[in-house]
């Protein structure tokens, strides 16, 4: 790279142009393209855009300013394609498979996170990145809607693996697994005709072989209230009363669906129900609209009121699992994630701080 930070002649060779060509382009001479590329020429502002635009790339990514570090730039894949990230937005910068992904770091933190690098421009469905660190090791990539999530960093973090954690509803983890942009897919799906956990909402996003699902947790889904419960909140019927406020989950979580089935068999309308209509992405969002007096209740896990000080009435236990793609298996990753799942501190863990019960932990259970 030149003085000035220069990396013309890179993206010129990679795309096959001659300088005479980009001189041509850009509306400068031969000579010039030359001495840019050497350093010893700085474009203005208007040749510069014109040479990002014909070397169908930023200006970032082509100058960095003088006497500054080199800076990094690399296009990734983000984490969900249907968020949009900003510029500035920090990111964590993982690899799934042979895929490079930018994870925003700061959703839901009260202090800016560690990151590895910033956004600088989002665009057809990639994002380009500055680096500002590299990490070493291997990363696990989780898309899941379990609070209880960072407790794995610890012991994964031992095992030489970064825990990448991602809040997702069901429907949405099963999406980001199949579309390859995590390792890991955490699901708790019941199907109301006859019981079953998980398998047959997993079914329709996976042919038989192509992923496997791994026991992780049973815990209690109920109604997140105030301490106290001051309402007198128990169940269903409960919500038709007059006053009551919903904070509810959003449509394909696994919450929303367990609430529908409930409203549908106590012939209630959803709709009449203030805050139905509106939905909140992860258990700890809509438990934190009751803590802080916006609702009366959510339907979420006792591990959220759990974290938040608040009451809980349980209403049915249900599986959460992890899904792995087949491809996926042999990561070091997902080995040092499955390892862990057996051992019994983390199980303790789980069952003391969560109120998870743990015995299927790690148990594979077929496709």
């Amino acid at each position: 790279m030149g003085a000035a930070g220069n990396r013309v002649a890179e993206f010129r060779q990679r795309m096959g142009l001659a300088a005479s060509r980009l001189a041509a382009e850009v509306g400068v001479s031969r000579q010039t393209i030359y001495s840019i590329e050497a350093g010893l020429y700085v474009p203005n502002t208007m040749v510069a855009l014109k040479l990002a635009r014909a070397l169908e790339s930023t200006v970032e990514e082509l100058f960095a300013a003088a006497g500054e570090e080199e800076k990094r730039f690399e296009k990734l894949l983000p984490i969900d394609g249907r968020r949009v990230m900003r510029a500035g937005e920090p990111v964590q910068i993982c690899v799934v498979g042979e895929k490079r992904i930018a994870a925003p770091a700061a959703t839901g933190a009260s202090v800016f996170p560690e990151a590895d690098g910033v956004v600088a421009e989002s665009r057809a469905g990639r994002v380009l990145v500055e680096e500002i660190r590299r990490t070493e090791g291997e990363d696990l990539v989780m898309a899941g809607c379990d609070p209880a999530m960072p407790l794995l960093a610890a012991p994964l973090r031992k095992a030489g693996v970064r825990l990448v954690a991602w809040t997702a509803n069901s429907s949405d983890a099963l999406r980001l697994l199949k579309e390859g942009r995590v390792h890991v897919a955490g699901c708790h799906i019941k199907d109301r005709r006859t019981g079953e956990a998980n398998a047959a909402f997993v079914k329709k996003y996976f042919r038989g072989g192509e992923a496997e699902r791994f026991g992780f947790a049973t815990w209690e889904e109920g109604f997140v209230v105030a301490p106290g419960n001051p309402l007198g909140i128990r169940g269903v019927e409960d919500l038709a009363r007059s006053g009551v406020r919903l904070a509810n989950r959003e449509a394909g979580s696994g919450s929303r669906r367990l609430l529908d089935g409930m409203l549908e068999k106590a012939g209630i309308e959803g709709g009449r129900i203030p805050g139905y209509e509106r939905g909140f992405g992860g258990h700890v969002a809509a438990a934190r609209e009751v803590l802080e007096g916006r609702a009366d209740c959510c339907v979420s896990v006792r591990s959220a009121a759990r974290l938040l000080g608040l009451d809980f009435a349980p209403m049915e236990e249900e599986r959460y699992e992890f899904v792995v793609a087949s491809g996926l298996l042999k990561t070091r990753a997902v080995e040092a994630l499955l390892e862990e799942l057996g051992r019994p501190g983390l199980r303790r863990a789980m069952e003391e701080a969560c109120g998870y019960a743990m015995g299927a932990s790690g148990e594979r259970l077929g496709s």
